[in-house]
């Protein structure tokens, strides 16, 4: 019986050490990158394949090191992405020395250009970067990303359950394919009768140590309802990223770092002619 004790005991040591390793040491340095498909009638056919790059929550500074970010740029510019989106909260503080930040934020190349949001973390010095990165803000209100003439989609950002939403919203079109981006994935809850067909968001890190038990009743404010992953309501969908930073602690578990890659899915709007009846 002792014996039994002894090795069971052992057992969970080492898995509880496993873990340790991972969260603090392995799962820290990786960053994945995950790939999505967006699929619509809306989506014109010129658009069809058309990448759009998003990440989200980077907190630049102790946790974040160049090395990490460099790897963060190169595997962005592997998809020759057409479009990218920064969703919001930059630097881990405004002490942080950022020259280095602002070239490999640089270094990103579109096609179709680079876009972002603003966190609750972020300050007018997070603001000043990703605009001398060549980052557009887009700040309760909508951007049209234009392929040709004729072909284009809408981003839009409503950036917390208090912001105008029918300012953000005032020139859309329920025939347009509209990418919703907002910081915190609760604004979501209330704008599902909004004109967009699918919804970024980001704050909560996805948890950042994601224990199901005890992230079911300790979240962060603004994800108290979506704390990562797809969900849908309403027949929309909210996407919402781990990010790609650490606070507070440089530690990972069961929330990877990630980017999200999407890409855009023409639906035939023609519909197949029916067999002529002999």
């Amino acid at each position: 019986m002792i014996k039994k004790i002894v090795i069971i005991s052992s057992a969970i040591l080492c898995l509880v050490g496993l873990c340790l390793c991972n969260a603090y040491i392995v799962n820290p340095k990786q960053l994945k990158v995950r790939e999505e498909t967006l699929s619509s009638t809306k989506i014109d056919n010129d658009l069809d394949g058309l990448i759009i790059v998003y990440f989200s929550d980077l907190y630049y500074g102790k946790f974040v090191d160049d090395d990490y970010l460099n790897k963060l740029v190169v595997k962005i510019n592997r998809f020759n992405p057409d479009v990218v989106i920064y969703g919001g909260d930059l630097l881990e503080n405004d002490e942080v020395e950022s020259s280095k930040l602002l070239q490999a934020l640089s270094n990103i190349k579109t096609t179709n250009g680079k876009y972002f949001i603003l966190g609750d973390n972020d300050s007018q010095k997070s603001k000043d970067i990703l605009l001398a990165a060549d980052f557009k803000l887009i700040d309760n209100s909508s951007k049209t990303i234009n392929v040709d003439y004729n072909s284009f989609i809408n981003l839009i950002n409503v950036n917390s359950i208090d912001s105008n939403v029918e300012e953000a919203f005032k020139d859309i079109s329920e025939n347009t394919y509209n990418i919703l981006i907002t910081h915190y994935p609760d604004t979501f809850t209330n704008i599902t009768d909004q004109y967009f067909d699918y919804c970024l968001a980001g704050h909560s890190l996805g948890g950042q140590v994601n224990i199901p038990l005890i992230n079911l009743f300790d979240r962060p404010h603004g994800a108290s309802k979506y704390l990562n992953g797809i969900h849908k309501s309403n027949n929309k969908t909210i996407d919402v990223t781990n990010g790609t930073g650490r606070k507070l602690n440089n530690v990972r578990f069961l929330a990877d770092n990630e980017i999200v890659v999407y890409r855009l899915d023409s639906i035939s709007k023609i519909e197949p002619k029916e067999k002529d009846v002999e």
